[in-house]
This record gives C-alpha cells, structure tokens and sequence, in this order.
C-alpha cells in the first residue's frame, strides 16, 4: 500500500474504522495558554514537575487537533518517537545565481551547508541526549531534508518577510486514544524544512542563515508554535540579530517535550473555547519576603522577593515575576549597566525607557545613600504602568529598576514592589565597572533559582529621607506622543538646580557632572522594532 496513510494503517485500522488520520484533524482555532492551565498540568502527572525544567514555553509546543465526531478540541504534545533517532538529515546545497553574488567577494555556497550543520549540532546539544542527528548519503535516504535555497525570501504582506518554512499541517497525524490514560497514539513526521539565504538586500552571511535553520529545525522537531518570549530564538519574528543561539528557555522547552511521553495530552476543551483563567489580581494577604535573599556576587546586588514569586536570572541582572516568564501580573527587573552616572545612561538610552508612554511622575532622591531617580511611565493607552529606577553604585555601575503590572493593579502591586525595593542592597562587584561576562546558568540542569519559603516575611526597611528634595524641570510637564499634556512636576526646591530637559525624549535627566569616561559595554541598540521585521516563518509561513 503506498500514500502518506500506508505507514500507519494497521493503528488506523483499529483505532478509526472512517479510515486513517480520521479520528482528528488540525484545528484552525488558536490556543492561547495560561499559568493556570500549565500549572495543573505540571502537577498532575506523577513525575512530571521533575521533567519540565523551567523557564519554558511548553504549552506553545502543543498541537490543537479537532476529535471527529466529538464537539471538543485536545491539545496534544506531538513530536518523533524516540526510537527513530538518530534522525537521517540531508542538507541541499544551494545554487547562488551570479545575479545575487557580490562583485567584491564571492559567497562560499558550502558554508551556507556548515552553518546548517552548526543549527543541528546545536540543537542536540541543547536537547542533552533527547535529540540527535546524522547525516544521510543522498536524499532518498533521508528523514529530514533541509533544503537552502538561492534566492530571496518571499514577502507575503508589507514589512514582513519569510526566510523559511516548516509544512506542519499534516506532521502530526493522531490514529486513536492510547491504552494509556490521557495519551493519544499519534505519529509524526517533517519531511522537509526550506530556508531562503537572500532577502530583499542580496545574500545572508552564514551565521542569520545559521539562526533561520535552528528556528526552522525547533518546528521539525516537535514544537507547533512559537516563543511568546522575544529573547527566545524560537520567537516568531527574527528582528533581533544579538539573538543568535538557543535560549535556556530553547533548550528547556525542547527536553521537557521530549522528556513527557508522546502523545501526552495538555488539555480538552469545547470547540472553539480557550482555556478558563481567573480574573487577574494583585498579591493577596500578608506581605511577606524570603528569609534568604538573592544574591548576584558577579554583577553586585542582593534582592528578597515575595513568597511564590519565580525569579529568572538573565545576563545583566534578575528578573522576578507572579507567574511565568510568558503570564505574569507583576514583575520586578534588577539590570546591571557599565555607566557612571544616571545622567551618562539616560542621555544615552532614556528614550528607550520611555517607548512612545506617558510620563506620571519623575523625581531625584537617595536611596541608601546612593544618588537615585524615579521615572513613571503609563504604557499601552494607559493600561500598564512602569516604575523606572536609576541607582549609581559610585564605582562606575548603575542599576536599572523596571517595575511593571496592569494599571488597574498597579495600587495593589505598590506595598509589593517597595518592599523589594527597600530590600535591594548595592554589593561590590567582582570587577567593578568593567563590561559585564555573560552569566552562567543557575544550575546545571537549566532551572531557575527559586525563593525560599520563610517562616516570616522579612523586615522591609524604609529608605532614608533624601539628602535634598528632588530637583524637577520648572514649568514644564512631559507629553505622550499625541501632545497630551501629562501630570505636571512639582516646582523646583529653592537653591536646587534644575534637570535639563532631554531633547527628543521630554523626560528629565539628572544634570551631568564633569564629563565621564565613555562607557564600558558595548552601545545598546534601541529597542524600537525595524521597520520591516523578517519573519522566520514556522507553522505561519505561507508555503
């Protein structure tokens, strides 16, 4: 028997008498996840909570499939059975016509074929044994082929441009209930995944064709969606080119799908529905801190933070959140910069900070004895509110505070995130001032440094009375991007100097000191969006 059913037709025989690939279909319903819904899957299973290392996107892996004859969707976690590793991948070299070819420097077309091979060892690395590939002597011979191709991406629509696909439609093909309680018996199979080496500007260099093929390759290998996280490789829309490798949320979400048996199913909902959350709130009850604090000796900070908050280590400082790195109320970021002053910072980047919102409220204070400034920003039509603060450390680091919840909640999260901010201690850096080495993991098994649960809730001291009261523009009040006139500032103490106004911006920055030495770290780009994202394709690319 030949055809795509022919593989499968003795399960299809037993399990869907209508024939095969009848008992589901792929619905065209979105799923949109939530904390909630994970969370009860994540304790549910026996087991399971070991195996779904954290920070991961694992809900956004799942495939949504219509039950014939039921009036009911399932979310299901489909990906290759274990046995059929190592996958055999044929990798196509591409043909470059001269048309796209520089006349300066000619393009390699083996290393587009190397940057591929690079993207898969990088994947079975990060899978830690889950995943593996090897390479198949000609095409025929295959599992996967990965197919480069000399010639521009498609643009489907204006400011969008794809630069591969992965044909997930039919991948995932479920032949029946398992014997196993909530599983599927499902199969599933990318035959191919097509990467463009050109855009509209001429050829890719090696390494964005070697980032297109990790994302691409995260679609083949199991995961239907995409990232909800920017910082995530497997993101839907490759705007950012310092995103160049798997992510530990990548690498997490990979080895937890692999990790729960195939087949294993996330939720059944009616037709059509989403998954029912509660209502978003703020922190209920008594306000308590962890008894041990989070302590960063590379970069130079200790924070407390709430009970049950989750706290993300990045780069340049922490990150702790009410929820998941992609559901969450409240969070409160810890960023550690190479700069000065706050002066030297906000001139460079304080229009980053401020992204287009509404400016409440800003002021100068001390905090600790450390030369500080506040900045309030409204964002999204007024429906979020951001607590920005700036501390200079007096050995060449500033620490940046991003405070953030629903504007609705935002009265609620305050008692929270003061006493967070009262809790932050200034440490002495490893190598103070100097541009700040790449964090490690937390742990060697990729999860996350969790608060400990206290017995009490730790003292949250007040900060001391500021040292003068805080110096404002005069007669000036900030404006959003329509010219609306915002909260204006209180009028200047007497004696005290004003905050120049910084052009382009209207947000005030603390009057510059003599001039200081030119950052440590390299320039931080702006983190408006390009204007003509190139969109990396996966399940909604056109094909």
């Amino acid at each position: 028997m030949t055809g795509p059913c022919a593989r499968w037709v003795l399960a299809a025989v037993a399990l869907a008498a209508a024939g095969c690939g009848a008992y589901a279909k792929p619905s065209r319903e979105p799923f949109l996840p939530s904390r909630y819904d994970y969370a009860r899957f994540r304790d549910e299973g026996p087991g399971r909570a070991d195996a779904l290392l954290e920070p991961n996107y694992l809900p956004f892996a799942a495939h949504r499939m219509e039950l014939a004859g039921h009036r009911e969707d399932v979310i299901v976690f489909c990906r290759w059975d274990e046995d059929r590793f190592p996958l055999s991948v044929y990798v196509y070299q591409p043909s470059i016509p001269a048309a796209l070819q520089s006349e300066f420097k000619t393009q390699d077309p083996s290393q587009y074929v190397d940057a591929a091979w690079h993207a898969l060892a990088s994947w079975q690395e990060a899978g830690a044994g889950a995943v593996s590939f090897q390479r198949a002597a000609n095409a025929d011979d295959a599992d996967l082929r990965v197919e480069l191709i000399g010639a521009a991406g498609p643009a489907p629509e204006e400011g969008v441009q794809v630069l591969g696909t992965t044909p997930l439609a039919r991948a995932c093909r479920v032949q029946g209930r398992s014997i196993v309680q909530d599983r599927l018996d499902v199969r599933f199979k990318v035959p191919v995944i097509r990467i463009y080496v050109a855009d509209q500007h001429g050829l890719l260099p090696p390494d964005q064709v070697e980032r297109n093929v990790l994302h691409e390759m995260g679609h083949a290998l199991g995961m239907k969606g995409h990232s909800p996280i920017p910082a995530d490789l497997m993101y839907e829309v490759a705007r950012d080119r310092r995103v160049s490798r798997l992510s530990q949320a990548d690498a997490n979400t990979l080895r937890a799908l692999y990790a729960i048996p195939n087949g294993t199913i996330y939720a059944e909902m009616p037709r059509g529905a989403a998954p029912e959350r509660p209502a978003p709130a703020a922190p209920s009850g008594p306000l308590q801190l962890s008894v041990a604090p989070y302590v960063d000796d590379r970069l130079g900070f200790s924070l407390h933070v709430p009970l049950g908050w989750r706290l993300i280590p990045a780069q340049r400082g922490v990150v702790a959140i009410d929820g998941l790195a992609w559901d969450y109320e409240g969070s409160f970021q810890v960023i550690v910069h190479s700069y000065a002053t706050i002066a030297s910072y906000l001139q460079r980047h304080g229009e980053g900070h401020v992204r287009g919102g509404r400016v409440l409220d800003q002021a100068s204070f001390d905090l600790a004895g450390h030369p500080a400034f506040r900045l309030r920003v409204a964002q999204r039509g007024d429906t979020l509110i951001e607590e920005h603060l700036f501390i200079e450390t007096g050995d060449g680091r500033l620490i940046v505070v991003i405070e953030e919840s629903p504007a609705d909640l935002y009265a609620g999260f305050a008692p929270w995130f003061e006493a967070m901010q009262a809790s932050l201690q200034v440490l002495a850096a490893q190598i103070p001032g100097a541009p700040m080495p790449k964090a490690k993991a937390a742990k060697k098994d990729g999860r996350t440094r969790r608060p400990v649960q206290a017995r009490s809730a730790v003292p949250a001291p007040a900060p001391p009375a500021p040292a003068a009261p805080p110096a404002t523009v005069p007669e000036a009040a900030a404006t959003d991007a329509a010219g609306a006139e915002a909260a204006a500032p209180e009028a200047a103490a007497p004696g005290a100097a004003p905050l120049p106004q910084a052009p382009a911006l209207g947000v005030p920055v603390p009057a510059p000191p003599a001039p200081a030495a030119a950052a440590a770290e390299p320039p931080e780009p702006a983190p408006a969006p390009k204007p003509r994202p190139r969109r990396r394709g996966g399940p909604g690319a056109r094909r």
